[in-house]
């Protein structure tokens, strides 16, 4: 956090210097300066975690008792993963459709079919590749449609 807040700082403060006088090149030095400035600790010892110190990372049930009805609420777990599955997989059917890449569409459907059947911890990956397939397809697509994106 405090890297992004110095890193806004800099940008406050130098950028009105690279539209005036001085070169590009000054400011961007000032600005690695200033970041390499910064103190950098290591990793925090994990010791004393324990999951009952976070009460609002509630599972499916507590859900249910608080009142939240959202679609795992609605459909069950196993069907919203089912849901979400399907929708990936259309989409990145539907992306891949206009401008097809098949090492993508591979790995995309193959990301999106995984969802809906793999443990918890692995879903978030699996979905965020589907999402970055899916995004390299949307982008594709649409320079396909209105031609190059490059400025």
């Amino acid at each position: 956090m405090r890297r992004i807040v110095v890193f806004l700082l800099s940008i406050a403060i130098y950028a009105p210097q690279a539209f005036s006088n001085t070169t590009y090149a000054q400011s961007y030095e000032g600005f690695i300066s200033t970041l390499n400035s910064l103190e950098v600790k290591g990793r925090a010892p994990k010791t004393g975690y324990s999951r009952a110190q976070f009460p609002h990372w509630s599972d499916l049930d507590q859900d249910l008792t608080s009142g939240i009805k959202g679609l795992p609420q609605l459909i069950g777990k196993k069907n919203s993963r089912v849901v979400v599955s399907a929708l990936l997989i259309f989409t990145t059917l539907l992306l891949n459709n206009v401008n097809p890449n098949t090492s993508l569409l591979v790995i995309g459907l193959a990301a999106a079919i995984i969802t809906s059947f793999a443990p918890d911890k692995l879903i978030f990956k699996a979905l965020m590749i589907t999402a970055v397939v899916d995004l390299i397809l949307l982008l594709s697509a649409a320079e396909a449609q209105i031609g190059s994106l490059v400025i």
